[in-house]
């Protein structure tokens, strides 16, 4: 049973930092109101709930009660599984993957009128 709640501890830490670099880009953006919300709605009960579970995992007491325990360790399972899909679902495009961006409007023959690249394309083939 510490061997479970040693490793839950380290996960909810782990992913906890994961989902701070995530939020921040690695630090190089600020963190917006909704991944703000986010990492208070769930990176807190997290954070305390690793706290919980690795002072389960390295006390001796036996102080206490073993529905504690398993509700603690549930708690757990679930808050990871629910920081674990937050972190699949935070773009990665531009610090972990690079972004590409393609120029989408098209100068008239003027240089006067940009206009989208699709508008171009339809034109083209009415005539």
């Amino acid at each position: 049973m510490k061997i479970l709640f040693k490793s839950i501890a380290i996960l909810g830490f782990l992913t906890l930092i994961g989902m701070i670099l995530g939020f921040t880009a690695n630090f190089q953006k600020q963190i917006d109101l909704v991944d703000t919300v986010r990492l208070f709605a769930i990176g807190i009960p997290l954070l305390l709930l690793s706290i919980f579970s690795l002072h389960l995992g390295f006390s001796n007491k036996a102080s206490i009660h073993n529905w504690v325990k398993i509700l603690v360790a549930l708690l757990s399972v679930v808050m990871l599984g629910v920081t674990l899909h937050t972190l699949f679902r935070i773009p990665q495009e531009g610090w972990l993957k690079e972004s590409v961006t393609a120029d989408t409007y098209y100068l008239s023959t003027t240089d006067e009128l940009p206009f989208p690249i699709e508008y171009f394309e339809i034109d083209i083939a009415h005539n």
